[in-house]
């Protein structure tokens, strides 16, 4: 009986090796880890505790292989996932770990495995990427791992990518914006994420706040109409109480509130801001006023300079109100940063008029399909962008705006560029 047992292990184990060897004598490098916790805080509220028990069903469901979870920027798509991540990490009882990948609007199938690999710690390099989603799928076959692709904006094959669900196996997670994306990638079963409840999400602003006392008298009303202009948006709500916590005196609530509601978000307004400004990035306050002054046709000497007051005086009033943030550099000089809520809100303001490549360390423009007809203003500052490839240009005649180094031929069928 023991010698039979014996027998039936040393077939497994040879059968596992056979999986990871390959041909031309090439043996996979495997060292699976179930990964590590992200040590996030608790989800505060019903809401997001009840889509964190959705999503945890639809895993435990053996017919539901993949799963996508969709909602609007900022409604803590991101935040429930990891938590499902911590989850598994903790409790390998179905799984035996869980790989999250960030994948972002900038993300590429050779990313997206390059970041299963080296969850997997396995090498790639010694073949051609041709040959990756071939390594991976070899890999991963017979283990029980969940996959999170984390912010996907298009279409993925799984095929493509080397990732292969299948029942007491591995599982996939992804979030997106969009259902539709959702869709086309077939998944089983979709769970919408919605802005938080009015109260839900002032006890998630307060909790933030870290108050260690009740709130003075009178300045609880203005703090609650401070939140309430989150619009139940969880990323909002922390970023905005982390800007507030430790004032106590109600007029700084009050200047809060009234920053919050003066400030004339158009989409004009916002595309400005959010070109000069790229997520991470940091710009000082006379490049950028050059920048907006350049950017523009001014008649005048009485209109320039009402235009560089206008731009010394913006990013006071947006850092004031949360939406931009400031420090000094090692020079001394101020510098403004853009918050990624608050580039993606002037992107979705701008209704697909605004492309924003900036700050991503690239060597050229992307490729056509992403130079639409509507588009009314490009920026590929802070890349390294030698030149621009062939595209026809000639499909953007509303562009008046191209914040990059490029060449003329490129701007001459741009009608309406400015010099």
């Amino acid at each position: 009986m023991l010698e039979a047992q014996v027998s039936c292990l040393a077939a497994q184990v040879e059968k596992l090796h056979e999986k990871g060897r390959f041909d031309n004598d090439l043996t996979l490098d495997v060292k699976l880890v179930r990964g590590y916790e992200l040590q996030l805080g608790e989800l505060v509220g019903q809401a997001s505790q009840s889509k964190r028990a959705e999503i945890w069903d639809c895993l435990m469901n053996d017919e539901v292989l993949h799963v996508g979870v969709w909602g609007q920027w900022g409604v803590g798509k991101t935040s429930l996932v990891k938590h499902i991540h911590d989850q598994i990490v903790q409790d390998r009882s179905r799984f035996d770990g869980a790989c999250l990948v960030t994948v972002s609007q900038e993300g590429t199938v050779g990313m997206i495995q390059t970041d299963i690999a080296n969850y997997l710690k396995l090498d790639l390099t010694e073949v051609s990427g041709v040959y990756w989603g071939a390594r991976l799928k070899e890999a991963l076959q017979g283990r029980k791992l969940l996959l999170i692709l984390d912010d996907v904006w298009k279409y993925y094959s799984l095929e493509e990518l080397g990732i292969a669900l299948e029942r007491n196996g591995c599982k996939l997670i992804m979030t997106s914006r969009s259902s539709d994306v959702c869709e086309q990638m077939n998944c089983h079963e979709l769970v919408h994420v919605a802005t938080l409840p009015e109260e839900e999400a002032w006890c998630l602003f307060t909790k933030n706040l870290n108050y260690d006392a009740p709130f003075p008298p009178g300045l609880e009303e203005v703090a609650r109409a401070v939140a309430k202009e989150c619009a139940g948006l969880p990323l909002g709500i922390v970023v905005l109480s982390e800007v507030m916590r430790g004032k106590r005196r109600i007029h700084q609530w009050r200047n809060a509130l009234r920053e919050l509601r003066d400030l004339k978000f158009t989409p004009e307004f916002m595309e400005d801001e959010v070109a000069l400004c790229p997520e991470e990035h940091r710009v000082t306050k006379r490049k950028r006023v050059q920048y907006i002054t350049d950017s523009k046709i001014i008649e005048n000497e009485e209109e320039r300079q009402a235009q560089l007051d206008k731009g010394y005086a913006t990013p006071d009033e947006l850092v004031s109100a949360c939406l931009l943030e400031g420090e000094t550099n090692g020079g001394g000089s101020r510098v403004v940063k853009m918050h990624d809520l608050s580039k993606d809100t002037a992107i979705k303001m701008t209704d697909g008029e605004l492309m924003v490549k900036a700050g991503l360390e690239l060597s050229e423009l992307p490729e056509e399909p992403h130079w639409k007809e509507r588009l009314k203003k490009v920026s590929g500052l802070f890349n390294k962008i030698g030149q621009i490839g062939r595209l026809k240009s000639s499909r953007c005649p509303k562009i008046s705006n191209l914040l990059v180094h490029i060449s003329d031929s490129f701007i001459k069928h741009m009608k309406a560029l400015t010099t």
